[in-house]
């Protein structure tokens, strides 16, 4: 698998360093290739450096983490987000999969956990941390089953997956990489609550 360029946005400024240096020992294809202390830094840089993956503290100053991750989604869609979080919070979790993440990853988690996490997001694959979808109610975070939750790619995506095209087919007819591809329909399902295509079509007639 090729290099994983990633961006860090958290702080303080010594937790995301040693969070560098962890990474980039433990697994030699992974880059960091930039590094923010608030949110409004973490769009900038994500618009800048194009990185594969977002690393990302939910509490971050001038702008939110969840409002950053959004943000990111909009100036550079192919993107992989992971929230980090220092505790358990539904609300933060629920938000954060409405806004198209696909982690959410306690500070407390091992680096075994971790680079579960971002394996699973290389591959379009959601990762909740210690089954944060399980504490509480028990009930899995309801995404927002709204064009509002949705990006401009994604609401592009959608589109061409209920006129039947499948991800090779939705990569070549928007330019796109087919893994990209992947990614947006992984994260269209988390947003409208379905699990395949089929559901994804019915459900279309009720939000597009």
């Amino acid at each position: 698998m090729p290099s994983t360029r990633i961006l860090l946005a958290d702080d303080p400024a010594m937790f995301v360093d040693c969070l560098a240096r962890i990474l980039e020992f433990e697994s030699p294809d992974l880059q960091v290739v930039a590094v923010a202390h608030d949110g409004a830094e973490a769009v900038g840089l994500a618009r800048r450096t194009r990185p594969d993956l977002v690393l990302m503290g939910v509490r971050l100053r001038k702008v939110g983490g969840n409002e950053a991750a959004r943000q990111i989604y909009d100036v550079h869609p192919e993107a992989a987000v992971i929230m980090l979080a220092s505790r358990e919070d539904r609300t933060m979790v629920r938000t954060a999969v409405a806004n198209g993440a696909l982690g959410y990853v306690l500070k407390s988690a091992s680096v075994v956990e971790l680079l579960a996490a971002i394996q699973n997001a290389r591959l379009g694959k959601e990762f909740f941390s210690n089954n944060v979808y399980l504490k509480g109610d028990g009930a899995r975070p309801t995404p927002t089953a709204s064009l509002k939750a949705l990006t401009r790619s994604e609401k592009r995506v959608y589109t061409l997956v209920t006129r039947g095209f499948d991800n090779r087919s939705i990569a070549r007819a928007i330019n796109l990489g087919e893994q990209t591809v992947k990614n947006y329909v992984s994260s269209i399902y988390t947003k409208i609550g379905v699990h395949d295509r089929v559901q994804a079509v019915k459900k279309a007639s009720a939000i597009l």
